[in-house]
């Protein structure tokens, strides 16, 4: 078995890969140019330094407490705005009166207090979110830019238990939380091109991040491309393992890209239940243990069952128990599709290997993919998110 060659297994096919990742860095200028000028510039001097002490803890104060409460994506409408403030009053000039000392005292909570609440940032106004019932996958979610619980993302029960080996007949000989389906989560994402960019491409959920989740995608990722992007996620009975040091494993999602038999892959006997039969096209996340490294690869068959790694946008994020795939529709067509995972001994030893996949084994057809398109907006989190 050729691993990085791509030559087929028992169990399947596995490619490797590396990690491509982008990075964007943002900043912003503020400046000032106070005037000193006229009799009394000593004066108007102090005055303009206490001014800039007061307006410079009220923006540590008011940031402080934007980014708190949520932050925002760095778009304009996220900007908090600082209303100017009041002119610098001139100082009296000496030996004259100025108000009476008992009409001073009675405006210091009246009219002194409104004028230094005006100088104040506007609060920001957190969304009410709700949850997915899993810290980790919320943040997810509010990346891409969706309500953790909106009912587009209630997840769909799997068989807890029900791991198997790619023949029928045969018991699997790895048994372990971390490869058993236990729910699944299917919608569709409608996106504009600012928004995959801001999530994919710029970018929320980042290539070769790994907090506070693991992002992974292949060698040469495309660009995100705006329009519908399916996100399937499955829910193990147990975190995944990010460093396992005897263990290598398989997360896939897999499809039928163009509703052609033909071209679908077919099992080779004795291996009735092959992960991937009835799909033209696979994306595989794999961690190789051997190697130390989390790779993704594309992989699309023909109709004369040749196999050949493609280009793809597609990201796959590992947060916590959830592994959570996001493809192009383009790449993948209708959605028709499957998801597995496989753990083995790095050999695909029969004697510790053992598999799962949504539903109840992979004779069955592919799932239809008929959600409705949820659309994206960004997210502002606050505290009952």
């Amino acid at each position: 078995m050729n691993e990085r060659a791509g030559e087929p297994t028992d169990a399947g096919r596995w490619m490797s890969g590396r990690d491509a990742a982008v990075h964007e860095a943002f900043h912003d200028d503020f400046y000032g140019d106070p005037e000193h000028d006229g009799e009394f510039a000593k004066i108007r001097a102090e005055r303009f330094r206490t001014f800039v002490m007061v307006v410079v803890a009220v923006l540590v104060v008011g940031g402080l407490g934007f980014l708190i409460a949520g932050g925002g994506d760095g778009s304009d409408e996220d900007d908090v705005a600082i209303e100017d403030p009041e002119p610098i009053a001139q100082p009296e000039p000496v030996g004259e009166p100025t108000s009476d000392p008992d009409e001073s005292s009675e405006t210091v909570d009246g009219e002194a207090s409104d004028a230094e609440a005006s100088q104040q940032p506007p609060p920001v106004e957190p969304i009410d979110i709700g949850t997915s019932g899993d810290p980790l996958l919320d943040q997810v979610l509010i990346g891409l830019g969706v309500d953790p619980a909106d009912p587009a993302f209630r997840g769909v029960a799997d068989l807890i238990g029900d791991l198997l080996d790619s023949i029928s007949t045969e018991r699997p000989t790895f048994v372990r939380d971390d490869i058993d389906i236990v729910e699944l989560t299917r919608t569709i994402a409608r996106m504009s091109q600012a928004e995959v960019d801001r999530v994919f491409n710029n970018s929320t959920i980042e290539c070769g991040a790994t907090e506070p989740f693991l992002v992974v995608c292949g060698d040469d990722v495309l660009p995100m491309p705006a329009g519908d992007v399916y996100v399937l996620g499955m829910r193990l009975a147990a975190p995944v393992a990010l460093a396992d040091p005897e263990q290598s494993f398989v997360y896939s999602a897999v499809f039928d890209t163009d509703g052609d038999p033909t071209n679908d892959w077919v099992f080779n006997p004795p291996f009735d239940f092959d992960l991937f039969q009835g799909a033209d096209r696979w994306y595989q996340l794999t961690w190789d243990h051997r190697g130390g490294e989390w790779f993704v690869t594309t992989s699309q068959v023909d109709s004369n069952q040749q196999v050949a790694l493609a280009s793809s946008a597609v990201r796959v994020v590992v947060a916590g128990e959830n592994v959570v795939f996001f493809v192009p529709a383009s790449e993948a067509g209708d959605g028709a599709h499957r998801l597995t995972s496989f753990g083995h001994d790095g050999t695909f030893s029969p004697s510790d290997r053992g598999a799962d996949v949504s539903g109840v084994d992979p004779t069955e057809p592919l799932t239809e993919l008929d959600a409705q398109p949820v659309e994206t907006r960004p997210l502002e989190t606050g505290d009952g998110g």
